[in-house]
């Protein structure tokens, strides 16, 4: 009676087992994970497909072209010691430090492994007499070697993903390194603006001074009333209030300065512009494709990219792993037997 039941549970037993397999088997397919989003297609929105080049960490110096050595000074400076600068450049190496470490993945691999422990044995282990119960050092040399076929393009997804990231990155020390400059030589700019027009103020103060002197000259003479003094008295104070608020204007740009190249307030307070800092002239054209070239655009892209070649390294776990794995070595309880074959 027990063996006939036995019989018939298992001829159930087995389609059903089967039945389970092929469900599981269903459940771990990526076929049915499909990305939500997608490219929009640029031939519709009247511009030219972007292309994804790689973009120099170095910051193109277009602020040379003011042929300026005070502002090619501190910009220099800026770029050099600016902690913004700096976080980009070590977020740079960290994500180059990734790529060395995804190519040395898809490499083989040799391990050499040596090691020496002390240890007391129990007296009802599985080793026996004359090691049971006694204190013994073992000794382990070892050479390990090891190689993951990527037959499905796993690793080679995962080194494509962290190669847009270090592009991406690098075009994000190029975008850090252009706002960075372009505020040093903006506030430059500023600094030379508000020096003119502080020398403007105060000549403005010295005509009113000397206008002063000719009328209260008129009324001594009885040409003039006490009318025209009090007017000619009362436009000093205007003056040498603009000149004070030019002051205010000079030090905040070079307090601006200062921030911006990393160095104490004070640093630059007799810092003046020479000569007159005409600004560079604008294209007359500037096409919309140019706007695919900016750094911010491209790490943009990269990134985007990265993330593609990362669903495709998730994929790629679907199928099986191929691992090629070797061990060569010594081992012993007692140094003294440790390189007895």
């Amino acid at each position: 009676m027990f063996d006939r039941y036995t019989r018939r549970r298992q001829a159930w037993l087995m389609p059903v087992s089967v039945l389970a397999l092929a469900c599981l088997t269903a459940c771990s397919t990526h076929q049915d994970i499909q990305p939500a989003l997608h490219a929009l297609d640029t031939g519709k929105l009247g511009v030219q497909s972007a292309q994804a080049t790689a973009v120099s960490a170095k910051v193109p110096a277009w602020w040379e072209a003011y042929d300026d050595k005070q502002l090619n000074a501190l910009v220099d400076k800026a770029l050099a010691d600016s902690p913004n600068m700096q976080m980009a450049q070590a977020r740079l190496r960290r994500v180059a430090a990734q790529e060395s470490l995804a190519r040395g993945h898809d490499k083989p691999q040799l391990q050499a492994k040596a090691e020496v422990d002390r240890q007391k044995f129990s007296r009802h282990g599985m080793y026996p007499p004359p090691i049971a119960g006694s204190s013994l050092t073992s000794g382990t040399l070892q050479l390990e070697s090891s190689w993951e076929l990527d037959l499905f393009g796993r690793q080679r997804a995962e080194i494509e993903s962290v190669v847009g990231q270090k592009r991406a990155a690098e075009a994000d020390v190029q975008t850090a390194g252009l706002i960075l400059s372009w505020q040093v030589a903006r506030a430059y700019l500023e600094l030379g603006r508000a020096q003119f027009q502080r020398e403007i103020s105060v000549r403005t103060l010295a005509q009113r001074e000397e206008m002063l002197k000719l009328i209260r000259q008129r009324v001594q003479a009885g040409l003039d009333t006490a009318v025209e003094l009090k007017q000619g008295e009362g436009a000093l104070p205007d003056a040498r209030a603009q000149i004070e608020a030019w002051d205010e204007e000079l030090n905040k740009m070079r307090h601006a300065l200062a921030y911006l190249t990393g160095q104490s307030p004070q640093a630059l307070a007799q810092l003046l512009v020479k000569d007159v800092v005409e600004p560079l002239p604008a294209p007359d054209h500037i096409p919309v494709d140019l706007l695919a070239r900016r750094a911010d655009v491209m790490a943009a892209l990269w990134r985007a990219q990265a993330a593609g070649h990362q669903v495709d390294s998730a994929r790629a776990m679907f199928y099986p792993n191929v691992d090629l794995v070797s061990y060569a070595g010594y081992n012993s309880i007692g140094l003294e037997q440790l390189l007895k074959p």
